[in-house]
């Protein structure tokens, strides 16, 4: 048991550690992406649309990934009961906030803003109930450390990719006249090569910033 406080822990910082740049990066290129796949098919305002949803779906990326180690750690204490009422009660309320959505008010961005604070709540439920039933430790402390230490590192890297990001399209603008679909692949081909740069300088660069987690080899 005691193993398991410090595999929820640990599994808690890498997906902090993966999850936040790895959201930015969808969320900086989501009306790029959009407009690549369906520039033919779609109005600017749809565009706009689906960028705007995906940047909500991909705000609660790091609650998705926590939320199915929570499942795991249940299960590894023998207990399914738990885990299985908790999807229960939060799908309920999402099916509700759905049906209000569609019919009442919110319409799709109801929707999605439904199942995002769906997995928002399940995630202090799951960790309030480990404690109550299971008399588990989390180690909230250890954890914001290692959150308050990466974020500095993390804000360094974003802004060094912001820059290079903005001198990238400026030269593409120069180079395509038109925002053609050649332009936006190149966009985010060549974008996606400096946030991976960037995640290899956190990498690299996390011990002078003493953020420190067991599952990062």
């Amino acid at each position: 048991k005691k193993r398991l406080h410090f595999y929820l822990l640990e599994v808690a910082k890498v997906i902090t550690w993966a999850a936040l740049p790895t959201a930015f990066f969808i969320g900086w290129h989501s009306k790029n992406l959009f407009s690549m796949l369906f520039a033919s098919y779609a109005s600017p305002e749809q565009i706009s649309m689906a960028a705007t949803l995906l940047v909500m779906l991909v705000a609660g990326l790091p609650f998705l990934c926590l939320n199915r180690s929570l499942t795991k750690i249940f299960y590894s204490l023998g207990d399914t009961v738990t885990p299985t009422i908790v999807v229960g009660i939060t799908t309920t309320l999402k099916i509700f906030g759905n049906i209000f959505s569609v019919f009442v008010y919110g319409g799709v961005y109801g929707i999605i803003l439904t199942t995002l604070l769906g997995a928002l709540l399940h995630t202090p439920i799951m960790l309030w109930l480990l404690i109550k039933n299971h008399n588990f430790t989390i180690h909230l402390k250890h954890y914001f450390l290692f959150v308050g230490r990466y974020m500095a590192q993390l804000a360094v890297g974003l802004l060094a990719f912001v820059v290079l990001d903005n001198l990238l399209n400026h030269l593409l603008g120069h180079i395509f006249a038109v925002q053609t679909r050649l332009f936006f692949i190149t966009n985010i081909a060549l974008s996606g090569t400096i946030i991976l740069a960037i995640g290899l300088w956190l990498w690299k660069t996390r011990h002078q910033w003493k953020v420190k987690a067991y599952f990062l080899p």
